[in-house]
Order: C-alpha cells, then sequence, then structure tokens
C-alpha cells in the first residue's frame, strides 16, 4: 500500500480491528516470500471505541503489522508514514514476525496504551523508545486543515534515513524527496521551503 491516505473513519462495535493490516505471506507454489508495505502514507483522525457499562472504552489500532504468524513468511515494514490525531487503543502494533517501522510519524494520537506496541520503532517521531527515536512533537504547516507537512524549523526535517530512498521517490503530495540539500523527512511529506516553484516539462 502506498501514498494512501485514511481519514475520518469511525468503528464502535466491541472488537478490535485495524484500519490496516499489512502482512508478509509464504507463496507456497513458487516458494517465495512476498514482504507486506506500507509506505507513504496519511493516516489521520480515525476513531475506534465503543460505550459499554464502564464507560468509553478505545480498541484497536491504525496499523497493525504481520508475518503470517510465523518465521517462515516475509515480515512486514511500515516506511515513510505519518499516523496522528486517532482516537483509539493503539496507533501501530507489531507482532514479534514482522520486520520494521521506520522514518514515520506516530505521534499526537488520543487515548492510545502505546504508540507503538509489540515491536521497536527505527528512526520516528514518536513518544516510544527506539533507534534514533526523536521524541520532540513535529510541528505540522496547518494540521487543522489535515495538512501534516512539516513547518520549517519541524524536528523531522532532514532527519529521515537516506537510503530508505531511492533518489527519484516522491512524497505523499508529489513533490521529491530529495532535497536540495540532499537530505530527506520522516513522514509522509517532505518540506518544500517558501518560494520553490516546481517545473514540469
Amino acid at each position: 500500500v502506498r501514498r494512501c491516505v485514511i481519514d475520518g473513519n469511525f468503528h464502535n462495535q466491541y472488537c478490535s480491528p485495524a484500519l490496516v493490516y499489512v502482512s508478509g505471506r509464504k507463496d507456497d507454489t513458487a516458494h517465495a516470500t512476498r514482504r507486506g508495505y506500507l509506505d507513504t502514507c496519511l493516516i489521520a483522525n480515525n476513531e475506534i471505541w465503543y460505550i459499554g457499562g464502564q464507560g468509553k472504552t478505545r480498541m484497536g489500532s491504525c496499523v497493525t503489522l504481520t508475518r503470517d504468524g510465523t518465521a517462515t513468511g516475509s515480515p512486514s515494514t511500515m516506511l515513510n508514514c505519518t499516523v496522528v490525531s486517532n482516537d483509539l487503543a493503539t496507533a501501530v502494533s507489531a507482532d514479534r514476525f514482522c520486520d520494521c517501522i521506520k522514518n514515520s510519524i506516530i505521534t499526537g494520537n488520543v487515548g492510545v496504551d502505546a504508540e507503538v506496541k509489540g515491536r521497536s520503532s527505527t528512526n520516528c517521531a514518536t513518544t516510544e523508545i527506539g533507534a534514533g527515536s526523536i521524541t520532540k512533537l513535529p510541528a505540522f504547516k496547518s494540521p487543522r486543515k489535515g495538512d501534516f507537512t512539516p513547518k520549517a524549523g519541524s524536528s523531522v526535517i532532514g532527519r529521515a534515513r537516506p537510503f530508505l530512498f531511492a533518489e527519484d521517490d516522491l512524497d505523499f503530495a508529489g513533490n521529491p524527496r530529495l532535497s536540495k540539500e540532499g537530505t530527506q523527512d520522516i513522514g509522509c511529506n517532505q518540506w518544500m521551503p517558501s518560494g520553490l516553484m516546481m517545473l514540469v516539462k
């Protein structure tokens, strides 16, 4: 799944669903593995909760990463995503067989037990501890209007790991990932300096 937006969904049944399941699997016919990817996606303003005898109970997750439940399946990976402003139990959940959560913003979600549950993240902007984590809340251009592009001075600008991108990669808005300075940003959108104009021939 690449360059998608999942926004404004609501689920209130007593269960623990995920908005997105990403699973790697083993192809028994070809004896090959297929890796599951969630790449350059925006997941925002979604709610999963249930009203019962004990009041409001938050449930479910935005993203669940799995590896087909076995050690032989191919792992799943979340790359370059922004998961913000959701109201549920867990922002991102990953089982022990999944690969990793990389270069993603996972923060500012309401009522979560954990921003990242099951596996640590790598080089992400999140309150959870992981390799290269940025715990300072990133500043966005206009989050109330749904624009989660990093604002000038945001903690995620230039902090992505370049080897996770190809030179011609585009962000969620269709802008090039590689900046003039040769750096990339964490999350689904690349910060574009004011006055920068793209010419398409």
